[in-house]
């Protein structure tokens, strides 16, 4: 007698979007926004001696509260913002059209534009500018999404043997389709539920 499973996987995988995605849709380019910012936060970490770069979100808070002091431009910061919910939209609606079929079950947990995170560069490095001016492009995203698939058994003591590689068999899957769709695909960890 054949047996049904279920076998729920969680994914969590870093996007980054190409730049045809979203040419029609701005009136900046999401890298000359990134060089924009890069400029203004390498300024203010000069200024104040900090030895890192502050995450975009940390200008944020400065901006809600009403502080005085802007170090980045507002207007650069909202078309970051606002770049980077059209992006994730974008990589939310891609995600769900091309992984929908694959999977039984596909709901998205997370979707974050690393843009706003902090930076693993350091004003020490020989190409920071470079390097800041890429991650504050809000381009690149991290997602978690929870995926799950039926397989038959046709015996009770196969499913230890088929549960050992759903995780890569997940992994297979994912990259297959969304590598032709997005700049790079890099999937972090599959692990089931």
């Amino acid at each position: 007698m054949a047996l049904l499973n279920l076998t729920k996987i969680r994914i969590t995988l870093q996007v980054q979007i190409p730049p045809h995605f979203l040419e029609r849709h701005l009136p900046a380019s999401p890298s000359s926004v990134g060089a924009a910012l890069a400029q203004q936060v390498d300024t203010y970490q000069q200024e104040q001696q900090l030895g890192y770069y502050p995450a975009l979100e940390f200008f944020q808070r400065m901006q809600a509260q009403g502080d005085s002091i802007h170090p980045v431009e507002v207007d650069a910061l909202d078309t970051a913002h606002n770049i980077a919910w059209l992006a994730g939209n974008s990589v939310r609606e891609e995600i769900m059209l091309h992984l929908r079929d694959v999977f039984s079950y596909l709901e998205f947990e997370s979707l974050q534009c690393l843009a706003f995170t902090m930076p693993s560069v350091r004003p020490q490095h020989a190409e920071a500018h470079k390097h800041l001016s890429a991650h504050y492009t809000p381009i690149v995203f991290r997602c978690s999404v929870m995926v799950s698939e039926f397989y038959k058994l046709k015996e009770a003591s196969q499913k230890a043997l088929l549960e050992q590689d759903m995780e890569g068999a997940a992994r297979k899957k994912v990259l297959r389709h969304l590598a032709p769709i997005f700049a790079s695909v890099a999937i972090t960890s599959a692990t089931r539920v």
